[in-house]
Order: C-alpha cells, then sequence, then structure tokens
C-alpha cells in the first residue's frame, strides 16, 4: 500500500457545477447528456487516497466490451474503489501529501 492522489474529470461549463467520469462521458456522442460537441473537460485533484493494487475493469458501450487497467483504491472513509489507473498518481516514498 502507498499514498495516491486521485482525480476527476469535471466539465467546464459556465455556471455548472457537473462532474462526470471518464466512464459517462463521450465528447463525439451527441447523445450523451454529460458530453456532445463542443464541451470540454478538465481533470481536477480529488484528494489523498491509499493505492492497494492494479487491476482490470470494463465498459460496455453499443453493444461492445473494452477492457481498461484500473487502479484499486481505498478512500480516506475506508470505501474500496476501482478506478481508471489515469485517474490516479502514486506519491513516491518517502515524499508527504499535503
Amino acid at each position: 500500500m502507498r499514498d495516491a492522489i486521485l482525480y476527476e474529470y469535471r466539465l467546464i461549463d459556465e455556471g455548472s457545477s457537473d462532474t462526470g467520469t471518464v466512464f459517462d462521458m463521450d465528447p463525439e456522442d451527441p447523445e450523451d447528456s454529460e458530453g456532445g460537441p463542443g464541451k470540454k473537460w478538465e481533470k481536477v485533484e480529488v484528494g489523498r487516497v491509499t493505492f492497494h493494487a492494479f487491476g482490470v475493469n470494463y465498459d460496455e458501450s453499443n453493444g461492445n466490451i473494452g477492457m481498461y487497467s484500473s487502479a484499486i483504491i481505498e478512500m480516506p472513509d475506508g470505501m474500496l474503489e476501482n478506478v481508471p489507473v489515469e485517474l490516479i498518481q502514486l506519491v513516491p516514498d518517502g515524499v508527504t501529501y499535503q
């Protein structure tokens, strides 16, 4: 186990506080209520988590299944989550995260 920083994707929209994850956004799909042409996303820091292991997850879209690498993390409240690896940054040993 080691410390990590968790990020999430947030929709950039004036006056909007909508958030989404990499799973439910498709900037090319106008039918996607959170994505669509002209929408922009930013990656923002959520906070400190504990990284446990790498894993694998999948996503079903349009009748297809796609596999992707994931990270198994522990949230500060003790809940475990399986998130895409691009949403974490491992903190080097000996470095204290503030």
